[in-house]
């Protein structure tokens, strides 16, 4: 099951001429589930969020690899986020800025 469909926004980009660019946010499920859970049970985590409690660890690893096979062309970008100190944000945030500026990426 994939969550977001890539033909939705593939009308949006045909239809408009669109340029895509996709960040794609990936790291080891292990650590990211881990990383869930202690989110989740904090006291300040929304009621909306509810919906999404208790997801174990097979299911949330099945829902992160169902995102995957996301692709509507365009330039794609891979973010390792096992370790947020480790993720260059000013890189990718200027790799956005010249996309939108239309300089090649």
């Amino acid at each position: 099951m994939q969550y977001v469909k890539p033909f939705l926004l593939l009308t949006l980009i045909e239809e408009y001429s669109y340029h895509s660019l996709t960040f794609k946010f990936t790291g080891e499920t292990k650590v990211l589930h881990k990383r869930y859970i202690e989110r989740d049970e904090l006291p300040e985590r929304g009621g909306v969020n509810a919906f999404y409690r208790g997801f174990s660890y097979t299911e949330f690893n099945k829902i992160c690899r169902s995102q995957d096979s996301f692709n509507v062309g365009g330039k794609v970008i891979r973010i390792d986020t096992t370790d947020f100190k480790a993720v260059d944000y000013n890189s990718y945030i200027e790799t956005a800025r010249l996309f939108l500026q239309g300089i090649p990426v």
